[in-house]
């Protein structure tokens, strides 16, 4: 028993590399490492699960991202506009990234886990080796990025406003 809380401990402790919060006026720029892939438990490889990094995060009271995901908030400057996930190192070559954004994390019901509805409001879960691009949804407050297939990805997430439109 003792092993395995001193484990889950070294992959909490690991998995929390999350930084670089973008400014207001200017794009949003993250960067992140994800340790370990988490695969959906329905679809198996099919999709990265955000469930695994959400609950997480929740239990931890928002104080843990990783190590199956990285949580960073969603500038509203940048609603409506485009990102770009892309994996900047991963020791395999098959690092897979998928993104989800969130409205938000739904409540978190320990005594029922199905409970916990998150409302997903854009995701961006292609299956292809690298990472996702798209546009981000308004409303989003948070994002997680999410592994399928790999081990140990760095990324880099740029976050743009919308172009304004001319009067």
């Amino acid at each position: 028993m003792k092993t395995r809380a001193v484990v889950i401990v070294m992959l909490f402790t690991l998995g929390s590399f999350a930084g670089n919060a973008g400014a207001a006026a200017g794009p949003q720029e993250e960067t992140g490492t994800i340790i370990l892939p988490a695969p959906d438990p329905q679809t198996g490889a099919a999709t990265c699960f955000q469930g695994i990094p959400r609950r997480i995060n929740m239990a931890s009271q928002g104080t843990v991202s990783g190590p199956f995901g990285v949580i960073f908030d969603v500038d509203k400057a940048t609603w409506n506009g485009k990102f770009k996930l892309e994996v900047a190192t991963g020791p395999t070559g098959q690092e897979d990234l998928d993104i989800y954004f969130f409205l938000n994390f739904g409540p978190g019901i320990p005594e029922d886990p199905s409970m916990n509805s998150p409302s997903i409001i854009g995701e961006f879960n292609t299956t292809a080796v690298g990472g996702e691009k798209g546009s981000i949804p308004a409303q989003s407050t948070k994002a997680i990025v999410c592994m399928k297939g790999g081990v140990i990805a760095d990324f880099s997430y740029v976050g743009t406003p919308a172009k304004k439109k001319k009067s």
